[in-house]
């Protein structure tokens, strides 16, 4: 402001104030309108003006328009302030962009602009959903080293992003960080740690974590059954000694309650006769029909038709013992529920007049 006369000083802080309150309202049409009036008013825009017109895009929603003005004060020299870059990023992360949220981090740091932690999170979402696991954990070194607060669901996001480019290993490694500085995995840690497990076959690392999981909490059907992938998969353990596993270290116990056999089954037959938990019994039972079917050569995640599986039968055989005249009075598709109704007191009617003698409408009376 040293080189303008006191009267443009004032008319240039003017025109700041207005644009910085329209871009705070996402009102991008009418901050850019100024900085063209700005421009014919004879007033050189300056780095801080710019930085609101990106920050107005940005917050509108109009990530095209702020990447591009965003890139080119990079290449004019106009480095844009942090609160252009925080917005940048998040409206780019907002709508699913992740090279380009990496891309606008990356000059940041050329630019040497501070982070902060909402940067950070968006940083290590764009990596998930690109898969980009080293630059995943570079960044949650960085929040280690900086001394940010790390939420739990960034580690989750980081364990995800591992299991997610293939390096298991890694995200079993940020897993088991979490119990060295003390932070208690949350369901969102468990699962995705269980996941990464179920999809290379590391058993007996899933067995220790649902194993972990079962001593702060009760772990959920989906965790049992990527266990039991698990086994699958690296060929060690089949389902049984899986199970069996489990139950010997106490993580499979009992069922509290009243819990049908029925509903057990096989499973029952190959754990040992043991009880399973009521919430895991159809995942297990499942991922035995699948083991029992790979062992005789059929395709193990082939559903067979009402008439040839056995195991899917028992709806159908409880709708088939019901009386002829049960089923009858079931509903056409398409028909409505008062002509199902209006066909029932018809049919009432007609039976209360054939127990009294009297011919029943519809049919011809024995004088004819």
């Amino acid at each position: 402001l040293k080189h303008l006369s006191p009267p443009r000083a004032q008319l240039f802080i003017a025109y700041k104030l207005a644009m910085s309150a329209c871009a705070t309202a996402s009102q991008w049409r009418h901050t850019l309108a100024l900085h063209q009036e700005m421009q014919l008013a004879g007033i050189e825009p300056s780095k801080k003006s710019y930085s609101l017109v990106v920050t107005a895009y940005a917050n509108a929603g109009q990530w095209r328009e702020a990447t591009a003005l965003f890139h080119w004060m990079g290449r004019e020299g106009k480095r844009p302030n942090t609160g252009a870059c925080h917005a940048v990023v998040l409206a780019c992360e907002k709508e699913g962009q992740w090279e380009e949220t990496l891309q606008v981090v990356e000059a940041m740091r050329k630019f040497k602009v501070s982070s902060s932690n909402l940067v950070y999170q968006a940083a290590l979402r764009a990596c998930e959903q690109g898969g980009q696991c080293a630059k995943a954990l570079l960044f949650l070194r960085e929040m280690q080293l900086k001394g940010y607060k790390i939420s739990i669901g960034s580690y989750a996001c980081v364990i995800r992003t591992c299991s997610k480019a293939g390096q298991v290993h890694k995200a079993l490694e940020v897993f088991d960080s979490l119990e060295a500085r003390g932070v208690r995995p949350s369901s969102a840690c468990f699962d995705a740690a269980l996941a990464a497990c179920a999809s290379s076959g590391e058993p007996q690392a899933a067995i220790r974590i649902l194993r972990h999981r079962a001593a702060l909490e009760a772990p959920s059907p989906s965790n049992f059954r990527q266990a039991l992938e698990a086994a699958h998969i690296d060929g060690s353990l089949d389902t049984v000694d899986a199970i069996k596993h489990m139950q010997e270290r106490g993580i499979l116990s009992k069922p509290q309650g009243q819990s049908s056999r029925r509903r057990h089954l096989r499973a029952l037959e190959l754990s040992g006769g043991d009880g399973l938990p009521p919430t895991s019994v159809r995942a297990l039972r499942r991922s035995h029909v699948q083991a029992l079917r790979a062992q005789e050569g059929e395709d193990p995640h082939h559903r067979p038709r009402w008439r040839g599986g056995h195991e899917l039968q028992g709806t159908k055989q409880r709708r088939n013992r019901q009386p002829p005249a049960e089923r009858n009075r079931q509903p056409r598709r398409g028909q409505p529920k008062s002509t199902m109704n209006q066909q029932r007191g018809w049919l009432e009617h007609g039976k209360q007049r054939a127990s009294r003698g009297a011919p029943v409408p519809g049919e011809s009376s024995p004088a004819e």
